[in-house]
């Protein structure tokens, strides 16, 4: 499937990789075709107002090829997830290791023709899945939770491994991991109006993440607020309610007896749900 530009038809403004349902298509041409009013003086496009994400496998143009641009952000992100993706899942692990050694020799820019060969190189010489599979973050359609899900039980799982790994040493800087999620939020992520939501919540990080443990409960914050945010728009699964996390089913001790966050037991709970690798 490709959609060309009205003002220039030579020109391709997305192309998919591979054959796409009809209800992904219908998706992808609401997010690149929205057309507003045809009011002659209104002279901008409309914002997309749902957070559609396309899948793993179509995040190749939009934003790996900012890693021309942008080889920093992406080296950082790739280097923090080798040093904390749970050892649990040595394979994955030994992969991002090798990535990341790759990706440090790269020393002017990365193209995504580069990237996407070295990916496969590594899926096949670790016998990684070719076909993306989402377990808990499955959405009741295709355009719903998947990567954006995935990407969150990321983040936690990493800045709980973070924690538990290195915060008790002196040398440890606690804004290091949300800094560099928040820059990978910036030069990767494809739905523009999450990242800025996004940095808008980490704008803050310097004077909100000062102790150790400020790693973990702040992305936790700034997912129950993009929860609240994003609750009863078009990207809201029906049969997955965006919802504040931890409920009062999965954690009692997460409230306090006037139903307010007690951070303490929210923080028990985060590093002992996450570690065991669950998403919600």
């Amino acid at each position: 499937m490709a959609i060309y530009s009205r003002e220039n038809p030579a020109q391709s403004i997305y192309t998919s990789r591979s054959a796409l349902n009809l209800e992904f298509a219908l998706e992808v041409i609401k997010m690149y075709c929205l057309v507003g009013p045809k009011n002659t003086e209104v002279k901008t496009r409309p914002q997309l107002t749902t957070n559609f994400v396309a899948p793993k496998e179509q995040l190749t143009g939009d934003d790996l090829r900012s890693a021309v641009m942008h080889l920093l952000p992406l080296k950082k992100f790739i280097q923090m997830l080798q040093e904390y993706y749970p050892k649990a899942d040595s394979v994955v692990k030994t992969a991002l290791q090798k990535l990341n050694k790759w990706l440090m020799e790269q020393k002017e820019h990365v193209t995504s023709d580069q990237w996407h060969e070295k990916i496969a190189q590594l899926k096949a010489e670790y016998q990684l899945p070719k076909e993306t599979k989402w377990v808990t973050c499955q959405g009741s359609k295709i355009y719903y939770r998947g990567y954006s899900c995935g990407l969150w039980m990321l983040f936690h799982t990493v800045t709980v491994e973070a924690y538990l790994k290195d915060g008790n040493k002196t040398d440890f800087e606690p804004t290091s991991v949300p800094e560099t999620i928040n820059e990978y939020m910036q030069h990767f992520f494809s739905c523009r109006e999450c990242a800025d939501h996004f940095g808008e919540a980490a704008a803050n990080i310097s004077s909100e993440v000062t102790r150790p443990e400020d790693v973990v409960l702040w992305l936790w914050k700034a997912h129950n607020r993009a929860n609240g945010f994003l609750r009863g728009t078009p990207s809201e699964d029906p049969s997955h309610p965006k919802v504040q996390f931890p409920t009062k089913d999965l954690c009692q001790s997460c409230y306090t007896a006037n139903g307010q966050w007690e951070e303490g037991g929210v923080f028990e709970f985060l590093t002992g749900f996450y570690r065991l690798g669950v998403c919600n």
